[in-house]
């Protein structure tokens, strides 16, 4: 359905005033009320369309979604135009149905204009009258308010009052139906190994939710194939169909990772490992074989430790797909643990460590950094 230009349908411009839309709404709704135009389907259709308009503008949260996407997600379901027109002219009605009323009338008159009568003289003369116009039920009542003065106001009271009750037990007639926009997701909750994610393998995943076919709602299974390096997967539209809803619910899959005494997830696709290390090693650069968890070994050169000793190897963390669907990796981190000696005097023994690497293999360099990089959420 194209979305409709509110501010046209009210006849005001985009920067219109709070004041401005509800004026224009009110000269409109008059106009084209179904009670000036009793068998006009098509001001009967226009009245709805300029509530439909006013609901939104005359909110300003909705107005200001609506200046923005040029719609709102729950535009007009099920709220009866009467009730807006109602809402807006209660302050008047309220203002009349309190009014005071004082004067002398001449009887004589009144009968010498009514066909037939004229000439005669009734001697009535001139009578004074009170009339204290006061709310019925569908207005708010003030208690404190004395309505009743004299023997005629019950009169004109219940005389308009009863008009008024079956104007608006008219509108009640109008059959409205509440649509929400969205039921509620569907959870799934998985759980994955490290070797998966680093293999790039899919898991496949049964999902069931509810589908309407020929009038009734019955569960349907659909077989899914989903990547399993993110934490979480969310599948538009795939939820449950349900009545009175304008959308079909979404699926959200958790993913979680297996437990791993060697390795840690951190930040998004970033790995965390554990290293032990001799005491000699913190004082020069070094080499060593990191087994990742799908097997394959790394062979890793060290900077020099410095403050903290933490390292990191660039890339080698978990696999993922970017915007452009191009294959990225995190970063992998190496914590490592120092193996001291067991007492004091074991420290005056401790040689200079010397690396004797292979210059022609080729290793993954290990950088000093900062433990804030591992914190990045």
């Amino acid at each position: 359905m194209p979305n409709k230009d509110f501010y046209a349908i009210l006849n005001v411009s985009k920067d219109a005033s709070e004041e401005d839309i509800k004026k224009s709404y009110k000269k409109l709704a008059l106009l084209h009320h179904p009670d000036k135009n009793q068998g006009n389907d098509e001001a009967c259709d226009k009245f709805k369309e300029i509530a439909e308009a006013y609901s939104v503008l005359g909110n300003k949260e909705k107005r200001n979604q609506y200046d923005l996407m040029g719609s709102v997600d729950d535009t007009f379901q099920g709220e009866d135009p009467f009730s807006v027109f109602n809402s807006i002219f209660k302050q008047h009605m309220g203002n009349f149905m309190n009014m005071r009323y004082e004067n002398n009338i001449n009887v004589d008159n009144i009968f010498n204009n009514i066909p037939g009568m004229a000439g005669r003289d009734f001697n009535f003369g001139n009578i004074g009258i009170k009339v204290h116009t006061f709310p019925t039920s569908i207005f708010e009542l003030n208690q404190e308010d004395e309505y009743i003065e004299d023997d005629f106001a019950p009169n004109i009271s219940s005389i308009f009052g009863n008009f008024m009750n079956k104007k608006f037990k008219e509108k009640e007639k109008v059959k409205t139906e509440i649509l929400y926009n969205k039921p509620d997701d569907i959870i799934y909750n998985i759980n994955v190994s490290f070797a998966d994610i680093y293999n790039l393998k899919k898991k496949k995943v049964i999902i069931t939710r509810d589908r309407k076919k020929d009038g009734i709602y019955i569960q349907k299974k659909k077989k899914l194939e989903i990547p399993i390096y993110g934490k979480e997967i969310l599948l538009e539209g795939e939820g449950n169909e349900v009545k009175n809803y304008k959308e079909r619910g979404n699926v959200i899959i958790n993913i979680f990772n297996k437990k791993d005494i060697n390795f840690k997830r951190i930040n998004e696709y970033d790995m965390l490992a554990y290293k032990d290390i001799e005491i000699n090693q913190l004082y020069s650069a070094f080499v060593y074989d990191l087994v990742l968890p799908h097997g394959k070994v790394i062979k890793v050169q060290t900077e020099i430790m410095k403050d903290f000793m933490l390292q990191r190897i660039n890339k080698n963390g978990l696999p993922y797909m970017d915007e452009d669907d191009n294959l990225c990796y995190g970063n992998l981190y190496v914590l490592y643990k120092i193996k001291l000696p067991k007492k004091f005097e074991d420290l005056k023994n401790i040689q200079e460590y010397v690396e004797s690497a292979n210059i022609d293999e080729k290793y993954e360099i290990a950088y000093n950094c900062n433990i804030d990089e591992i914190f990045n959420e």
